[in-house]
């Protein structure tokens, strides 16, 4: 009786740890020559329609989930915190 519940409890720990694998999210982590941007990121935000904000460096980036923009800053300042109000203004 003890090799059979000690099967079963072998058996639904391997079944849960092969399930918690194929669930772990992908992680991609980007050099600063792929976004042509600072090396350091001081903040992120992230619009309702999934576009990620990022202030790196003097820059503002915008990132779609396949390529990288700069937006243009109209003051040379670091962007230290971004947010977003009400309206969807970041």
């Amino acid at each position: 009786m003890k090799k059979f519940t000690f099967l079963l409890f072998f058996i639904a720990f391997s079944i849960n740890s092969f399930a918690q694998e194929i669930g772990f999210p992908l992680i991609r982590n980007y050099l600063p020559k792929e976004y042509n941007g600072a090396s350091q990121v001081w903040s992120a935000v992230q619009d309702s329609r999934g576009i990620m904000y990022f202030g790196a460096g003097s820059a503002l980036l915008e990132y779609d989930g396949v390529s990288w923009r700069a937006i243009p800053n109209e003051k040379p300042a670091i962007p230290y915190d971004l947010a977003i109000d009400k309206n969807g203004k970041i």
